[in-house]
């Protein structure tokens, strides 16, 4: 994830800084809406079918011994 981008990066054990960023979502559609926009990209172009196929072939190669 992208802080700010695709959403936020919270620190752990950090309610505050959480309900800041749900709040912040919740008053600013604008923001809503692009960084959901941005995460949905993000997210097509990353885990793609092929991609998927040529982790999995990667994965079976390496466990055979042919890479």
């Amino acid at each position: 994830m992208a802080d700010g981008e695709t959403g936020f990066v919270v620190p752990p054990r950090d309610p505050a800084t959480m309900a800041l960023r749900i709040v912040q979502l919740l008053k600013d559609p604008a923001l809503r809406t692009r960084m959901g926009a941005a995460a949905v990209a993000r997210a097509r172009a990353r885990f793609t079918v092929e991609r998927m196929v040529a982790h999995t072939l990667a994965v079976y190669t390496r466990l055979l011994g042919y890479g």
